[in-house]
């Protein structure tokens, strides 16, 4: 198991997000994918090796004890970017340094796999939609500039597994309103 700390948006914006990936698809800008189901989240810390299962249960404590007073967090799209014909709505990291450093400070006591690997942070990105055809990219950026809004609202903190869909939150905080 490969658990992350992310955000999670506002429930009207996964949803937003899983229609334009479905709008996406039937316009024929891009491709089915198979992970087209991956909640959309803000990735803070993910370990790069496993996790033994013995520390799960005690990583989740710790998350619960660390986090339990997260308030929502607002972040300003300031650009979307194509890697590899995905499309990611980009933020300000700075705006998550104080979170980031504190999931990174939780999670680098954990033994991992491997000892030189520490966890990473992230905290810049959404992903938006893949498989998105090499020709149909700008078309595609543009399309999502004009339906996804901006700021948005990122009211939950997850500890979930790599492949990130629902059933795979180990832990969360309550949905903030």
């Amino acid at each position: 198991m490969q658990p992350i700390l992310a955000l999670l948006p506002e429930e009207k914006i996964i949803k937003q997000i899983f229609s334009l990936r479905k709008s996406i698809i039937l316009d024929k800008l891009g491709s089915l994918d198979p992970r087209q189901k991956t909640l959309p989240h803000v990735s803070l810390v993910y370990l790069k090796s496993p996790l033994h299962q013995k520390h799960l249960k005690s990583l989740t404590l710790d998350c619960q004890n660390t986090f339990s007073n997260f308030q929502s967090v607002t972040l300003a799209v300031t650009g979307f970017q194509n890697w590899d014909n995905k499309i990611s709505a980009m933020f300000n990291p700075k705006e998550l340094t104080n979170l980031a450093r504190k999931a990174s400070d939780l999670f680098s006591k954990y033994k991992i796999l491997d000892p030189t690997t520490p966890p990473t942070k992230i905290g810049d990105h959404i992903k938006i939609a893949r498989n998105i055809k090499p020709d149909c990219v700008s078309q595609t950026i543009d399309y999502i500039k004009n339906s996804l809004p901006s700021p948005i609202e990122f009211n939950q903190l997850v500890l979930i597994d790599h492949s990130c869909t629902t059933k795979d939150i180990l832990w969360s905080t309550p949905t903030k309103p």
